[in-house]
C-alpha cells in the first residue's frame, strides 16, 4: 500500500494476515526496521521484449502454459512485504517472479534465492527490469491447468493486490503492485474468458443506485468481460445478530461475482475490493446457508458471507439461471 501506509496508524492486531508462499523467507527484525510499512520493491510491468524476462521463465512458461507471447506475462522483480501487523510486524523477502496467462494454463515461475536463502532486501528504484534479469535461473513453482480451474479471486486495496487461481487441493497466488494492473487487465480477462466459455442468458440486465465506487466497479472490465449486460445486486452493511460489509453480487453472461468490501482491519479497507470470480459453467450448486452462499464449483466448495438479505435477493433473482439446491 506504498507510502500512504506509512501515515496510518497500526492494526493491534498480531496474527499472521497473508501467510507467506514456500519460496519467500522471513526476514530478521534488524532487516525490518529500516523499512515502512507496506510492500517494498521495484515495480511489476509487463515485458516489452525478451530481455525483460529471465530466459529460463519464457520458455518454461511458452512450453508448459502456452504463455509464449510477452503480453500473458507480468513480472514481479524480488520484494519484501509485511505478512502481519501489531508491535511487531512481521516481514517475508519474495523472490523474482514471473506469472503467465496463458491458452493452456496458469504458471508461476520463481527464481532461486541465493543458496536457499532470502533474497536481497530491495531499495525501491524506477520501474523496470533489472540489468540481470534475463540471466536469473529459477522454475516453475506451481501450473494449474485451465480445465481445472474453479475459480479466480482477485483483491485489492489501493496499491496492493493480489490474485489467486484456485483449483482443487491447490492454488496458485501471486501479490503485485496494482501499478501494473491496466497491463494485467487484458491477460486475466482473456483466461476469465476461457473459463466461462461460450456466453449464457443473464435475462433482463439491471443495475440498482449504487453509491460512487461500487457504481464505477459496475461499469468495469472487472465485472462486465467483453462489455456484456449484468445484473447487479448490493447490500449496504448493516449490524445486528449478523454484522456485513459493503457487498455487491453480479450476474453476468459469464460470470458469477461476490466483490466485497476487505476486512483487513485497516483504516485503508474501504478503498479495496476483495471480488470472486467464478465462470457460470463451472458452477455445479448453490445452497443459501443462513447469511452465505455455499456454492460448489468445479469440485470446490466456497463460502462467500454475504449477508441474509443479499442471500435471499440473489436466490430470487437468479432463479432459474443458476442451479439453485
Amino acid at each position: 500500500m506504498g507510502a500512504a501506509a506509512t501515515r496510518l496508524p497500526r492494526p493491534r492486531a498480531r496474527s499472521v494476515q497473508d501467510p507467506p508462499e514456500a519460496w519467500e523467507h522471513e526476514l530478521p527484525h534488524r532487516a525490518v526496521s529500516l523499512l515502512g510499512r507496506g510492500p517494498t520493491g521495484r515495480h511489476p510491468y509487463r515485458p516489452l521484449r525478451e530481455a525483460d524476462v529471465p530466459a529460463s521463465a519464457l520458455t518454461a512458461l511458452g512450453t508448459d502454459c502456452g504463455a509464449g507471447d510477452l503480453r500473458q506475462l507480468l513480472v514481479i522483480p524480488a520484494s519484501v512485504r509485511p505478512i502481519s501487523a501489531g508491535r511487531r510486524w512481521r516481514w517475508v523477502s519474495t523472490p523474482t517472479q514471473v506469472l503467465g496467462l496463458g491458452t493452456r494454463a496458469v504458471g508461476l515461475w520463481v527464481a532461486r534465492s541465493h543458496e536457499g536463502g532470502p533474497a536481497e532486501v530491495p531499495r525501491g528504484g524506477a520501474a523496470g527490469a533489472p540489468p540481470s534479469m534475463a540471466d536469473q535461473v529459477g522454475e516453475i513453482r506451481e501450473t494449474i491447468p485451465l480445465r481445472d480451474l474453479a475459480f479466480v479471486e482477485d483483491a485489492r486495496i489501493l496499491l496492493s493486490g493480489r490474485l489467486a487461481f484456485v483449483a482443487q487441493g491447490r492454488a496458485l497466488r501471486v501479490r503485485y503492485s496494482t501499478v501494473a494492473r491496466y497491463d494485467l487487465r487484458p491477460a486475466l480477462d482473456d483466461v476469465r474468458v476461457a473459463l466461462a466459455g461460450e456466453p449464457l442468458a443473464v435475462g433482463e440486465p439491471a443495475v440498482p443506485p449504487l453509491p460512487v465506487k461500487w457504481q464505477i466497479l459496475a461499469q468495469t472490465p472487472a465485472i462486465r468481460l467483453n462489455d456484456s449486460g449484468a445484473t447487479v445486486l448490493y447490500d449496504e452493511p448493516r449490524t445486528g445478530r449478523r454484522r456485513t460489509r459493503p457487498t455487491l453480487v453480479a450476474l453476468t453472461p459469464y460470470e458469477l461475482v461476490v466483490a466485497r468490501e476487505p476486512t483487513q482491519g485497516l483504516s485503508v479497507d474501504r478503498y479495496g475490493v476483495d471480488s470472486v470470480h467464478v465462470a457460470r459453467r463451472r458452477v455445479e450448486r448453490i445452497s443459501p446457508a443462513g447469511g452465505s452462499l455455499a456454492i460448489r464449483a468445479h469440485g470446490v466448495d466456497l463460502d462467500l458471507d454475504v449477508g441474509e438479505r443479499l442471500v435471499a435477493e440473489t436466490r430470487e433473482a437468479f432463479a432459474g439461471l443458476l442451479p439453485w439446491a
